[in-house]
């Protein structure tokens, strides 16, 4: 949990100071959640799927536009197996499937600066803060230990 609001801050916007006390510190989330429940087999072979949660969080000083939750599940699949030849001691074969349900979500933000005359409408209607996150995506690779 994480608590970021401003104690002692005033914005000069335009030659007009605003006083910004008690406001939360814009791209600070204030919850963020990950978890990861994970099966290991016999014979090396394992999965585990995990969630990744993001709360929503302001993005600018006067607190007017904020972000919106996400969660984004992803997959995984990996065999493990020991080397006894070469140099390499370990290998890990391993398939990553990552948001799963393809979800539509804000992956990052940037703050972005009030004006004089802004109001919640103008905000969301003038102000480009948001990036998507990524889709849903496949990729497998190795792993090896020396």
């Amino acid at each position: 949990f994480n608590n970021h609001v401003y104690k002692k801050y005033t914005e000069n916007i335009s030659g007009v100071a605003f006083d910004r006390r008690g406001n939360k510190v814009p791209g600070a989330e204030e919850h963020v959640l990950n978890s990861r429940l994970g099966y290991e087999a016999g014979a090396g072979w394992g999965s585990w799927i995990e969630a990744n949660y993001i709360a929503p969080y302001y993005i600018n000083n006067s607190n007017t536009l904020k972000s919106l939750s996400a969660t984004v599940w992803n997959v995984n699949a990996h065999v493990n197996r020991t080397l006894t030849k070469g140099p390499f001691k370990k290998m890990i074969l391993f398939v990553d499937l990552r948001n799963a349900f393809d979800k539509k979500y804000i992956g990052s933000t940037v703050v972005v600066a009030d004006a004089l005359g802004d109001t919640p409408d103008t905000v969301r209607a003038t102000k480009q803060g948001f990036f998507a996150g990524q889709d849903r995506s496949v990729f497998g690779g190795v792993k090896l230990t020396f």
